[in-house]
């Protein structure tokens, strides 16, 4: 039997403008004043539409200032949903499971540059729909040598179409996946709005339900001192089969003060596992039931092979970009296997975050969140590695 994997969310393309300086004059006039006010941090997210109202100029004219007209030093795809998708699918590569994009974007440069990219890898771009307007697009500026060397980047968001998808653009085929995967939904503010009847109707159809999630930068803007909704409210945890989020999402979304009591939040609402993760350090997970084995709260290390190998570079080949993205489609590719080998039950979450764990310490070697393979494969064979020596450090740890 075909397993069906059907993903939307934040799909868009990352353009990288290299030494930025934020302490220049041109920086100096687009910088905020006070938070929320539409203009640039260092090291925050800032939407173009809020920018260029602030600014009282086009984004054009915003990014030519800024950068002196130069064009991008590197470019990729991007965006949580996309992402994970092609990393799981290059992982399962020959497997008889078909992973599926819905999304939108526009007519456009950017769109054929990301037709192109996802062309090349084994994701089916069977809901990815042309609107009218501009595709979904991150512009990152780095300035290196921002706080003293330490280096750091600011980045500008163009919602583009994605701030016109909703619930309405999703055909009956995606509630028919087997696994419904909702990636940066946050990014997609009227289909995250909606967010819960879609949960619920993927959970009538027998879909299994994945979220995760992005920073809210719009309920973040709108109401800072309140828990952060997901689709109409608390509701929709009971529908999530599985919940994954970095820590200061989780804590934002829970209303909690740490991780230990979000994870309690998490799974009191319903949510069936929950993973938590925090860049370099542990990972957070606990199950309560569904297709998983019940599994108190645990802790899950960083690779150290992965360690190793970056601290002995003079300079690393790639960047952080995507790592997360990366870690939730290593966790999707095993319980895809775990569910081929044993049907929908007994699923172990700490085994399939092992995965996670070397999915996303490898894509530090990498530019950009997606790289597309030579030949299929090489992707998996070079996890698979990381994996085993994973499996040896747990053992030494126990």
């Amino acid at each position: 039997m075909t397993l069906r994997v059907a993903g939307v969310g934040c799909c868009l393309m990352d353009y990288l403008y290299h030494e930025v300086d934020f302490s220049g004059a041109a920086f100096a006039r687009y910088q905020a004043r006070q938070p929320g006010c539409g203009g640039l941090t260092p090291g925050a997210l800032v939407f173009a539409e809020h920018l260029e109202a602030y600014a009282g100029q086009p984004l054009e004219n915003i990014l030519r200032d800024l950068t002196g007209g130069a064009p991008p030093r590197a470019q990729n795809l991007g965006g949580p949903n996309v992402v994970a998708l092609i990393h799981a699918a290059q992982l399962l590569a020959g497997a008889d499971v078909r992973f599926e994009l819905y999304g939108a974007h526009g007519a456009d440069d950017a769109a054929a540059e990301m037709q192109a990219i996802i062309g090349q890898t084994p994701l089916a771009p069977a809901g990815y729909l042309e609107l009218p307007g501009r595709s979904p697009l991150t512009l990152v500026l780095a300035d290196p040598q921002h706080d003293h060397g330490a280096g750091e980047r600011t980045f500008i968001n163009l919602l583009g179409v994605a701030a016109d998808y909703g619930p309405e653009h999703l055909p009956d085929e995606f509630f028919a996946a087997d696994v419904l995967y909702f990636g940066g939904t946050a990014l997609t503010p009227r289909l995250h709005a909606a967010l819960t009847d879609i949960l619920r109707r993927g959970r009538e159809r027998g879909a299994l339900n994945i979220v995760a999630t992005v920073y809210d930068f719009f309920n973040e803007r709108r109401a800072p001192d309140k828990p952060w909704p997901l689709g109409s409210g608390p509701e929709s945890y009971a529908l999530i089969d599985l919940l994954i989020c970095d820590a200061v999402e989780a804590l934002r979304l829970s209303g909690q003060r740490n991780a230990d009591d979000a994870l309690d939040y998490f799974l009191a609402a319903g949510v069936g596992g929950v993973v938590i993760t925090s860049g370099p350090e542990p990972v957070y997970l606990a199950a309560r039931g569904g297709p998983f084995l019940g599994r108190a709260p645990t802790r899950l290390p960083i690779s150290e092979a992965i360690r190793r190998e970056l601290a002995a570079l003079e300079r690393p080949p790639g960047d952080t970009t995507g790592c997360g993205d990366n870690f939730a489609g290593g966790v999707l590719y095993a319980l895809l296997c775990q569910w081929q080998a044993q049907g929908r039950a007994d699923w172990d979450l700490a085994a399939a975050c092992a995965w996670g764990v070397c999915s996303g310490g490898l894509a530090c070697f990498y530019p950009g969140g997606v790289m597309l393979e030579r030949a299929p494969g090489e992707k998996l064979a070079r996890v698979a590695a990381y994996h085993e020596a994973y499996l040896a450090q747990m053992a030494d740890i126990r």
